[in-house]
């Protein structure tokens, strides 16, 4: 579907007051070379105010820890404060969510209204961290910043968005179309900026519709609306996009590319358990049983958490154990919690406080395992990952980069091990063909020591759903939905059973009426297969006699 990213420019003023603002942009692009150029001359080196910042932002960038500006903050800031469409590509942990908020906030206050600017995430807990980082950078000056997610008050939002006007909104594009359909178009329509964060996968399929219904509420005021991508990949459609722009007479855009090709951390050591798929579990157990994670006793043989000890070599490690659905991540969830061990869980299902506080005690070291869906693959803000453990193969070959990514970043040291069936051949395949490795054999996980194990996990996994069934995780929408498919395969069922009954009952009236033929038509039946078993039939004697007449005339000829 072909959507406006970008403002139009469509008749003569328009293009009058594109040259106008192609030439305030150069102006304001040259001030700030001269201040850096000036800085650099004296030997200093780049700092938040050189590149065009108020100075109580730059104290507020010293309050959250950030001293010197990174290498996209220093390409995005400048070309941003001077008005430009930006796409900004780099790693992720780069600071990208920062040279989008910083010029945005100091932009904010040389023409403060309504909301200002809107940023659009794919995902609820990348919405929630960039809303905290914009609340945190605009303390000092009280900025508003309002989040829309899902799995939160719909009219507590709507409310908080006609009412209090916030700065800066931070949304999901699902639950932001659902407001703009409730009438609040107007509060949004004269938004300065438009962002895309993760622009990758905002642009992919599953957005379209949202996205379209968003770009056609938010049209340009009399100043062009500014976009701004920013994204750890480029795609396809983002490059065919920003193509198009490039090839037109307007305003082009600013393209500051950091990145380099999706890759595996440098010092991550990856490795594999080939098992069968029925006992998968068991063998997943036993990785944490290694990890120190379990121990088994010696007397009944059952599991137990060895967390409960005060020392445990594993207390200082954390891990994250991706699943591909968010049954499978509720289950290990359950079944993790039954042993005694402190795991969280992470997927789309659960409510949106569930979701924060799972990745609150996750950053603080609360819990040391978390049971992720994709969700949490990419975008998120974990500073420390030492363990990544693939308990299902992931599909895409990008995707398992982006999982065992988390882990041995910033030039740390890191492990991520894969758990292998006897139905992921291709796809492992597929992914040492992208990332030009072999995955080792772990040798920690033996048979023979998963052996003992089956008996106890096959009767944790029975408790677990006992306790905490899958049903119990369902929103009520969610229920409802899965009820009226249970009805549905119910009501076909019956129908199905009544189609039976209708044959079977035209069957026996058609027996009743013709009553002795019927019966000597099942003896004709029954004769017949004897015949045919015990080769009495017309065709089984007339084959004996041909073999007869046969055999009679080749004696006769013998006998000559």
């Amino acid at each position: 579907m072909e959507f406006q990213l970008f403002a139009p420019c469509s008749n003569d003023e328009d293009t009058n007051n594109n040259e106008f603002q192609l030439e305030q942009i150069e102006e304001k692009m040259l001030k700030i070379r001269k201040r850096q150029k000036k800085a650099l001359y004296k030997g200093e080196e780049t700092t938040f105010e050189s590149l065009g910042l108020s100075q109580w932002l730059c104290e507020s960038c010293k309050t959250m820890g950030l001293r010197s500006p990174t290498a996209i903050q220093k390409k995005c800031i400048p070309r941003i404060l001077a008005g430009c469409d930006v796409l900004g590509l780099a790693e992720t942990g780069s600071g990208k969510t920062a040279a989008f908020a910083l010029p945005i906030i100091e932009r904010l206050f040389d023409d403060p209204y309504g909301v200002f600017a809107v940023v659009l995430s794919p995902a609820r807990e990348l919405a929630a961290q960039t809303a905290e980082h914009f609340a945190a950078l605009g303390a000092k000056q009280k900025i508003r910043v309002l989040t829309i997610v899902g799995g939160e008050d719909g009219t507590k939002q709507a409310l908080q968005l006609a009412r209090d006007r916030p700065h800066i909104v931070v949304a999901t594009p699902g639950r932001f179309v659902e407001h703009l359909n409730r009438g609040l178009e107007a509060v949004v329509g004269n938004v300065d900026t438009l962002v895309l964060d993760e622009a990758d996968r905002l642009l992919t399929p599953t957005f379209t519709l949202d996205l379209a219904r968003i770009l056609q509420v938010l049209q340009p005021r009399k100043t062009e609306r500014k976009t701004l991508f920013f994204s750890a990949t480029s795609t396809p459609q983002l490059q065919s996009l920003v193509q198009k722009r490039q090839d037109s007479n307007k305003k082009p855009v600013e393209i500051c590319n950091l990145s380099r090709p999706a890759a595996v951390p440098e010092k991550l050591i990856q490795q594999y358990i080939f098992m069968p798929s029925r006992v998968k579990v068991s063998y997943f157990i036993r990785l944490l049983q290694v990890l120190n994670v379990f121990s088994i006793s010696e007397n009944d043989k059952e599991l137990t958490s060895s967390h409960k000890r005060k020392h445990n070599s594993a207390t200082n490690l954390s891990a994250m154990v991706f699943v591909q659905t968010c049954k499978r991540c509720h289950e290990l969830d359950a079944l993790l919690s039954q042993l005694g061990v402190d795991a969280l869980c992470l997927h789309s299902k659960l409510g949106q406080r569930r979701r924060v506080a799972a990745l609150a005690k996750f950053r603080g070291y609360i819990g040391r395992v978390l049971v992720a869906t994709d969700v949490a693959s990419r975008g998120l803000d974990i500073p420390k990952v030492d363990l990544v453990i693939n308990f299902d193969v992931p599909r895409d070959p990008d995707d398992y980069i982006h999982r065992v990514g988390r882990a041995a970043r910033a030039g740390r040291e890191g492990i991520a091990i894969t758990l292998v069936t006897q139905h992921d051949r291709d796809l492992i395949h597929a992914i040492e063909k992208r990332i030009q490795t072999k995955l080792q054999p772990c040798p920690d996980v033996m048979e023979k020591d998963v052996l003992p194990l089956l008996n106890p996990v096959a009767k944790a996994i029975h408790a677990a759903a006992i306790k905490r069934p899958w049903d119990d995780i369902l929103s009520a929408k969610d229920q409802a939905k899965l009820q009226a498919k249970l009805l549905q395969l119910k009501s076909r069922a019956d129908q199905d059973q009544q189609r039976r009954n209708s044959v079977s009952a035209v069957m026996s009236h058609s027996d009743d009426e013709e009553g002795e033929p019927s019966i000597q038509a099942q003896q004709r039946k029954k004769k017949k297969i004897d015949h045919n078993v015990t080769g009495n039939s017309p065709a089984a004697r007339r084959k004996k006699l041909l073999l007869k007449q046969k055999k009679k005339k080749q004696r006769a000829l013998h006998h000559h």
